[in-house]
């Protein structure tokens, strides 16, 4: 069942209109590394989305920052689990085709 939830899904969770009713009583609980508040964390997830989005629908992604994004992406994994993000970082080819 998760694995069939959109992407923006996860994305409205965290967002300004559940923050009393989802993040303060839970979802916090699931970024116990978060280095941002629940709006710096939208907007990283924000981000991400957009640019997945774009990725999916084959659509021109060379006025992002690639390297800055990849970055990103992996620090938000880290805010979730140090283990998974060092393991996603390793085990992809990503950062081999960023230069």
């Amino acid at each position: 069942m998760i694995a069939e939830l959109p992407f923006g899904f996860w994305l409205q969770i965290v967002a300004r209109k559940y923050e009393k009713l989802l993040w303060v009583p839970h979802v916090h609980k699931a970024f116990p590394n978060i280095t941002t508040d629940r709006m710096g964390l939208f907007a990283r997830l924000d981000r991400i989305r957009e640019l997945r989005n774009r990725i999916a629908h084959h659509e021109r992604i060379l006025h992002f920052n690639l390297p800055l994004e990849y970055a990103n992406a992996i620090e938000v994994i880290k805010w979730i689990c140090p283990v998974t993000a060092s393991w996603v970082d390793s085990a992809n080819r990503v950062k081999d085709n960023l230069s």
